[in-house]
């Protein structure tokens, strides 16, 4: 019997660059948590992305998380990094950082997908 098991590699990896968030809902889970929030430091994504490089079935490095990635300080390092290393770049954000420069920067560094969350009790 042969198992396929290429299905079963890592293709993605989902990286949570701060707890930190621009915004106060109401119903986040950051409200009920103890520790502090917390972001990543610079030399730890660093190693990571260096590891990266023994697992080559890795694909994609998506930011996102409880945190809103966007308001890191090194996010456009951090992205420029991934996309150097030849890996898609996808971002999960909440969208409020997404003015005209931002946008401009991002296109500039190739990100490869956008995914703006809306969550709202109201319509408006």
């Amino acid at each position: 019997m042969t198992i396929d098991v290429s299905s079963d590699v890592p293709r993605r990896l989902y990286v949570e660059l701060t707890m930190r968030c621009n915004m106060d809902c109401g119903m986040c889970v950051r409200h009920v948590w103890e520790d502090p929030l917390r972001e990543m430091r610079p030399e730890l994504f660093y190693r990571l992305m260096d590891q990266l490089r023994e697992t080559p079935t890795v694909e994609t490095i998506q930011f996102g998380g409880f945190g809103e990635p966007t308001i890191h300080p090194h996010f456009f390092d951090f992205l420029d990094r991934v996309k150097s290393q030849g890996l898609r770049a996808e971002l999960i954000t909440n969208g409020l950082t997404l003015n005209e420069q931002f946008a401009d920067r991002i296109l500039k560094a190739g990100l490869d997908r956008l995914i703006v969350s809306f969550d709202a009790v109201e319509d408006d």
